[in-house]
C-alpha cells in the first residue's frame, strides 16, 4: 500500500489525535484539578440513590385510635360537665382603670373580679393574685397589640372564666406557676400562651383562631378538658418539656396538633386528635408520628 493511500484513510485518526493533544496542552489547564478524576467520571455511570426521607428514622402509624379512645362527643360533654362548676362572683372591679390600679397595688393573695365589659390592658403580673371573669362577656384585650397582653412573673397566678383576644401575645409566662381555667382565647397573632422555665395547669378553656396555641420552652404541666382549633401553626408544641395532655380536642390546626421535640416528655390520653393540617402528633423522643 503505497503512502498516498495510508494517509489518505488515517488522515481523520491524525487529525483527532492532534485535536486531543492541542485540548491538553491549551484548554486542560484552564479546567479544575479534579475536572477529569476518576471519581467524578465513576459518578456518571453509578445509579443515583433516592434521597433520605428525614422521618425514616420514625414509625408511621396511620391509624391514631389509641389517641382519641372517646368520641369527640364524649369529650364535649366532659368539656360542658366541667363548665357547669363554674361559681359566678359578684364583681369588685368595674373598669380597666380600675383593674389597672388595682394590679400595680396588688399582694399576695388578692383576688379581682371583673364586671362584664372589655377592658383594654397589657399587664405586669408579679404578685400571687387571682383574676376572675363574669364568662365571655368579659373581655381582655392588649391595649398596644405589639405587646403581650399579660406578662406573668408570680409564684402562684389563677385567671378564670374570662376572654383574651386581638393581641399580638395573649399571655406570657416566666419562672412563674399558672393556672388557667375556662379562659377563651382567640385572634391572638402570634402566641396565644408562651411558657419558659413555668408550670402550667390549663383547664376548660379554649384557644381558636389564633397563629400557635400553646408553645413551651423547658416547661412542666397539665393540659385538660380544653378546645384548641382551628390556629394557623401548631395546637401544642413542646421543646425541653414535660406535660400531661388529657380529654382535649385538638383539631383543624394548620400545622401539628401536638409537637413534642426529642428533649420533652408528653403524656397523651383520652384526647380527639383529628383533621390538622400537619401531622396529628409526633413525638421525636419516642420516634412515633401519627398521621
Amino acid at each position: 500500500m503505497s503512502i498516498k493511500n495510508i494517509f489518505s484513510i488515517s488522515w481523520p485518526f491524525i487529525v483527532l489525535i492532534s485535536f486531543f493533544v492541542w485540548a491538553y496542552i491549551y484548554i486542560r489547564p484552564l479546567l479544575p484539578e479534579d475536572f477529569m478524576s476518576f471519581d467524578k467520571i465513576k459518578k456518571v455511570f453509578q445509579k443515583e440513590e433516592a434521597p433520605i426521607n428525614p422521618d425514616a428514622k420514625y414509625k408511621f402509624n396511620y391509624s391514631h385510635e389509641k389517641l382519641k379512645p372517646k368520641t369527640k362527643e364524649e369529650i364535649l360533654k366532659i368539656i360542658e360537665d366541667a363548665k357547669k362548676q363554674i361559681k359566678i362572683i359578684k364583681p369588685n372591679i368595674k373598669n380597666q382603670k380600675e383593674l389597672e390600679d388595682k394590679i400595680k397595688n396588688a399582694k399576695d393573695g388578692d383576688e379581682f373580679h371583673l364586671a362584664s365589659g372589655k377592658y383594654f390592658v397589657n399587664l405586669e403580673i408579679d404578685k400571687n393574685i387571682t383574676i376572675t371573669g363574669q364568662g365571655s362577656s368579659t373581655q381582655l384585650i392588649a391595649k398596644d397589640e405589639k405587646k403581650a397582653l399579660m406578662k406573668i412573673n408570680s409564684k402562684n397566678f389563677v385567671l378564670k372564666n374570662l376572654q383574651i383576644k386581638d393581641s399580638s401575645i395573649g399571655i406570657e409566662i416566666k419562672d412563674s406557676t399558672s393556672t388557667i381555667e375556662n379562659v377563651d382565647f382567640q385572634k391572638i397573632n402570634k402566641t396565644a400562651i408562651y411558657l419558659e422555665n413555668s408550670y402550667l395547669n390549663f383547664y376548660n378553656s379554649q384557644i381558636r383562631e389564633s397563629n400557635s396555641a400553646i408553645k413551651t420552652k423547658n416547661a412542666k404541666g397539665k393540659i385538660k378538658k380544653s378546645i384548641i382549633e382551628k390556629n394557623n401553626k401548631s395546637g401544642i408544641e413542646l421543646r425541653a418539656s414535660d406535660f400531661e395532655v388529657k380529654e382535649n380536642i385538638i383539631t383543624e390546626n394548620k400545622s401539628y396538633g401536638i409537637f413534642a421535640d426529642e428533649l420533652s416528655r408528653v403524656i397523651i390520653e383520652d384526647n380527639w386528635i383529628e383533621r390538622n393540617g400537619g401531622f396529628e402528633v409526633r413525638v421525636e423522643g419516642e420516634k412515633e408520628i401519627y398521621r
